[in-house]
C-alpha cells in the first residue's frame, strides 16, 4: 500500500481483476465501502483503455482491488505493467479516468486527488505534437472549483500547470510545453516577470521561443516571449 499512497486507507478490501471486468459478484462488505456505480465505472474504463495501454501499464490488477479514496468522495484501482504503474480514478463529478506513467508519478508527488484534484480526462496526445496531457479538477458540491493539467513531453519533462497560470495557458491556441513547475521569480531570472511574481517557463514549438507566463495579484496572468 505504501507504494500507492503515503497515507492510510480506511475500509480497504480485495476485489481483483475478475471483479473489475464483471466476472465475479461484488462482496456485500465491499458494497458498503465503494458503490456499485464506482465499480462499474472503473470496470468500464478498464475495458475501454485498449490493448496497447493494457499491455504496457495495466497488465496485472493490484492485489488490493478497488479502494475508496481517503476523502470519501471517489474510488480507485491500481495496476502494474512492464512499463510501470497505471491507475483508474473515479468520482461522480469527474467520472472514471485512466492515469499512468510519468503523469501518474507527477500527480502522486503533488498529493493525488487532494492536490490537483481528480483526473477529468484520459492522457491524450497534445494537439499536433508528441507531448501528452492529463487534466484535473477539484470539485465542491459537484461544481468545479479549480482546474489543472500535467503535461509530459519526452524532450522537456513532466510538469504541472495550475491556478491562474493554467487558466491563461488553457486559452492559448499555440501548444506550450512547460519546462518547469510554477515558482517564485528568481532574482537572477530575465526581466520578463516582475519581482514577486509567480512564473513558469514554456517552450513554444511553433515560434521556437521561450514563453514565460507571469502572475501577480494586481496584474493577473500574462505571457512574455523570449527568443531561444
Amino acid at each position: 500500500m505504501s507504494t500507492m499512497h503515503s497515507y492510510a486507507y480506511a475500509g480497504a478490501f480485495a476485489l481483483g481483476l475478475s471483479a473489475l471486468v464483471g466476472s465475479a459478484a461484488l462482496p456485500s462488505e465491499a458494497c458498503a465501502q465503494v458503490s456499485q456505480e464506482a465499480n462499474a465505472a472503473i470496470g468500464s474504463e478498464y475495458r475501454n483503455i485498449g490493448p496497447g495501454l493494457q499491455s504496457r501499464f495495466y497488465t496485472w490488477a493490484d492485489y488490493a482491488g478497488v479502494l475508496a479514496t481517503p476523502d470519501g468522495v471517489g474510488a480507485f484501482q491500481y495496476f502494474t505493467g512492464p512499463e510501470g504503474r497505471g491507475a483508474i480514478y473515479w468520482s461522480q463529478p469527474s467520472g472514471a479516468n485512466a492515469i499512468y506513467g510519468t503523469i501518474l508519478d507527477k500527480w502522486s508527488s503533488l498529493g493525488w486527488e487532494t492536490g490537483l484534484g481528480y483526473p477529468t480526462r484520459d492522457r491524450a496526445p497534445t494537439t499536433g505534437q508528441a507531448g501528452r496531457t492529463s487534466t484535473f479538477a477539484q470539485f465542491e458540491g459537484g461544481e468545479v472549483r479549480s482546474r489543472a493539467a500535467i503535461v509530459s513531453h519526452p524532450d522537456f519533462g513532466t510538469y504541472a500547470i495550475h491556478g491562474a497560470i493554467h487558466a491563461l495557458w488553457s486559452t492559448l491556441e499555440a501548444p506550450l510545453y512547460p519546462l518547469e513547475d510554477e515558482h517564485d521569480r528568481r532574482p537572477n531570472e530575465d526581466g520578463t516577470c516582475e519581482p514577486g511574481d509567480r512564473a513558469q517557463r514554456f517552450h513554444n514549438p511553433t515560434t521556437k521561443q521561450l514563453n514565460v507566463i507571469c502572475w501577480n495579484a494586481a496584474d493577473g496572468a500574462r505571457v512574455a516571449a523570449v527568443s531561444f
